[in-house]
């Protein structure tokens, strides 16, 4: 069975104090080794990131100093948790995550953009076919389980009354973390982040198909390897 990973491009770091339109305050920064190759099995190799990505997280400012001062950053495990479990970041949108933050929906009173230098590693890209294929092998494979057992698999549900997007993603949370085991059990090497576009909001202009809140998430499985430093954008 063949799992391919895709590749997400790197992110240019031109200047360690003026990315993206805002400055920010490095905690840390390196550069990785050059493109890896990492043996599968039959002689196969999947092909990681060589290269940093910045990320963003919106949430409590008293949350965001804390991580910056040394605390483990929280993993979010919802069960709708599109990407599945993990750390997410808006890729390269300081202003999304601050967005997000400022939604009085998420009850967050004092909003804070935490920043992130990701190795994206061995990425599972949903902008790449091998990945998607690798998804779908694995929900063909939960699905039989489900059937044998008698049990339905979740539903991907609206998170709030008119909500087109679906936000609240039970149905791909399940399914992307049974590609980590799946993956897991076949004897794979795991993945290390999750990457995907997600088109939300309303129409950009009239008769649009470009969204209002299209952006790119990132899910850092496993921040402690993944994410080589925090820092502050000014924003």
């Amino acid at each position: 069975m063949k799992y391919i990973s895709g590749l997400a491009g790197d992110s240019l770091l031109k200047s360690p104090d003026h990315v993206f339109g805002c400055r920010i305050e490095l905690i840390l920064f390196k550069r990785p080794s050059e493109k890896q190759q990492i043996p599968l099995q039959d002689g196969e190799a999947v092909q990681t990131i060589a290269g940093h990505v910045l990320g963003f997280h919106g949430c409590e400012r008293e949350v965001g100093e804390a991580i910056i001062a040394g605390e483990d950053i929280r993993l979010s495990e919802n069960a709708y948790d599109w990407l599945g479990h993990g750390a997410y970041f808006w890729e390269n949108s300081p202003s999304r995550a601050l967005q997000w933050a400022s939604d009085p929906r998420h009850n967050i009173k004092e909003p804070f953009v935490l920043g992130a230098v990701i190795l994206m590693g061995n990425c599972l890209d949903l902008t790449d076919t091998g990945c998607l294929e690798s998804i779908r092998i694995a929900f063909d494979a939960l699905q039989e389980m489900a059937e044998v057992a008698g049990m339905p698999l979740p539903t991907n549900e609206q998170g709030y009354p008119g909500d087109g997007d679906k936000i609240k993603r039970a149905l791909d949370c399940l399914v992307i973390n049974f590609t980590h085991t799946y993956r897991r059990d076949e004897g794979l090497p795991p993945f290390d982040t999750v990457r995907a576009p997600w088109p939300e909001g309303d129409p950009l202009y009239p008769g649009a198909c470009i969204r209002k809140l299209t952006h790119i998430q990132i899910c850092v499985c496993d921040p402690k390897k993944s994410i080589l430093g925090y820092f502050r954008p000014r924003v």
